[in-house]
């Protein structure tokens, strides 16, 4: 059951407390923590900060997805797919490398990408991917796309 309700996270809140404190048979006891927490919480969180956390996550996510990009950036993203595209990767690869590209793009804006180092893409990960439980494969990706954008486009 949690792993159904930690596939619905990132979409919405599903309160399935009643579920968890179900009492089959009958007696009426309600099964709580010490600090009187529903037993599903861990740790301190409560209802509300795990509300405010997502929250939070949803607005970082959408303030990226809404941020533009420069021109540079947008300029670099033209020269990093007719690269790859030269270099002859798949179409899909193309797709993926310069879609994670203008994530990160935007995620770091206003700095261009040769402004950008290795904390960049660490930030990113703590503040964009891991909130958002974003697959370890998306991470590898976005982290190939950089490293390769990067040893190409500046030289590092």
């Amino acid at each position: 059951m949690t792993l159904i309700f930690n596939a619905f996270w990132p979409m919405a809140y599903v309160d399935y407390s009643a579920l968890k404190n179900w009492d089959p048979e009958g007696t009426g006891h309600i099964r709580t923590d010490d600090e009187g927490k529903d037993s599903w919480f861990k740790g301190n969180a409560t209802h509300e900060d795990k509300v405010l956390d997502r929250k939070k996550e949803r607005e970082i996510a959408s303030s990226v997805k809404d941020r533009e990009l420069s021109q540079k950036g947008k300029s670099d993203i033209g020269k990093y797919r007719s690269w790859l595209e030269s270099h002859r990767f798949p179409p899909t690869t193309v797709r993926t490398y310069t879609s994670m590209m203008t994530t990160f793009l935007k995620f770091v804006s206003p700095s261009e990408a040769s402004e950008c180092d290795a904390d960049d893409l660490t930030r990113m990960v703590y503040e964009y991917i891991l909130p958002r439980r974003l697959s370890y494969s998306f991470q590898n990706q976005l982290i190939s796309a950089v490293r390769s954008f990067t040893v190409r486009f500046t030289g590092r």
